[in-house]
């Protein structure tokens, strides 16, 4: 795949700020060099790097591209040309950190990964990668998924079952509906105006609550209409989503960050059950 610097650094300001947050919360005071896993065309290493004035910082990406672009803006660095999911290929560990934004979800086998990563750090080293969320988000939505099918028998994913009830009777309305509508009203409600407003009074308690009136939404009515209150068990199932969607939209600054994500989301399950 081939990657265009220019067209990636036009959202540069969006782009970066991630990484500049993800800086912020590294606990040390200093260090002597520091690895950027997927490093693009550099401007994540370049907060690294002014976060830690005299570390050796060295980026590697996989793609020729940005290793390039990274190179040529960032002449004080160096940038090597290594996959993610290859990191034992660089020859060199003891880094004091090793950072990561927004690349190791897309790499495979995440216990190798994972590992790999460690292995390139010195004692008391620290590994920071935004990515670890969103696999731990998803993961956890996964074993959600697994342990509820244990105790409901059946289905228990919701939201397909409602997507195929009504696609039998009107399908382009029912994709209107659910990848389009549907996400713009929901992240505006529980995004928008729950988190948004309860974020200013505590950042966990928007959380929790936007995240529960959103799982709360999408069982009630099952359980009501099936008079059966352990249809309420799979709100767990809707915790972790409304959860990445919430952080999609803090970390956006933007609740279109989030409209965008719950219409991938809803599109990818009305493909799966066409």
């Amino acid at each position: 795949m081939l990657w265009d610097s220019d067209l990636y650094l036009q959202f540069k300001a969006e782009r970066t700020q991630p990484s500049i947050d993800l800086v912020k919360r590294i606990p040390l005071s200093h260090a002597a060099k520091a690895l950027d896993v997927g490093c693009g065309p550099g401007n994540s290493s370049r907060v690294l790097a002014d976060a830690f004035p005299g570390a050796r910082i060295t980026g590697v990406d996989s793609s020729p591209e940005m290793i390039a672009a990274a190179a040529a803006a960032h002449p004080d660095m160096t940038f090597r040309l290594c996959d993610a999911g290859d990191l034992a290929s660089l020859g060199e560990n003891g880094f004091d950190i090793v950072f990561s934004n927004a690349c190791i979800q897309w790499v495979p086998d995440h216990p190798r990964l994972l590992g790999d990563m460690l292995s390139l750090l010195r004692p008391g080293g620290v590994l920071a990668s935004a990515g670890l969320g969103l696999v731990g988000f998803y993961g956890l939505n996964e074993i959600c998924g697994r342990l509820l099918g244990l105790v409901l028998e059946g289905q228990v994913n919701l939201n397909d079952e409602a997507i195929v009830g009504r696609m039998v009777d009107a399908p382009r309305t029912t994709i209107l509906i659910v990848v389009v509508l549907a996400p713009v009203v929901e992240e505006t409600l529980f995004r928008g105006y729950v988190f948004g407003n309860l974020r200013e009074v505590h950042r966990g308690l928007a959380y929790l609550v936007s995240c529960l009136l959103f799982a709360l939404l999408h069982v009630w009515q099952f359980a009501a209409a099936r008079g059966d209150l352990t249809y309420l068990l799979l709100m767990v199932q809707y915790l972790v989503p409304g959860a990445v969607m919430a952080w999609t939209y803090e970390r956006s600054g933007s609740l279109w960050g989030s409209v965008l994500l719950h219409g991938v989301v809803n599109g990818l399950a009305v493909v799966r059950v066409l």
